[in-house]
């Protein structure tokens, strides 16, 4: 499969891609095996895929991996973040609707 995400929860791993020669087909592999799961356009894929990667993340699953590496340079830092990686919003934690909607109000009282 040469396009992979692969997740992680505890000591299972769950891992979903496709590969463009065998067709519209969503191959999903665990521990018990594998499955293919065939579509009918590129449009229903992705979409199915993209909900399915909310869910795992939603359900505790972590994102361990993601293949092909399509970075084409080494990272330049000589040393790890401190703060999530502000390009992916699933190490954020969760949002408290809440509070973001009182600062919003905030916003939009001290603009008028």
């Amino acid at each position: 499969m040469p396009f992979t995400s692969m997740f992680q929860r505890g000591d299972e791993a769950h891992a979903a891609g496709y590969d463009e020669q065998e067709g519209l087909a969503l191959i999903i592999t665990n521990a018990e095996g594998s499955r293919r799961v065939p579509f009918g356009d590129a449009a229903a894929l992705a979409t199915f895929q993209m909900n399915m990667e909310e869910f795992l993340i939603r359900t505790g699953w972590l994102l361990a991996a993601f293949t092909p590496e399509r970075r084409r340079y080494q990272d330049r830092r000589g040393f790890p973040r401190v703060h999530p990686d502000r390009r992916r919003w699933w190490t954020d934690g969760p949002i408290d609707v809440a509070t973001e909607a009182q600062k919003a109000r905030k916003i939009s009282s001290r603009e008028e």
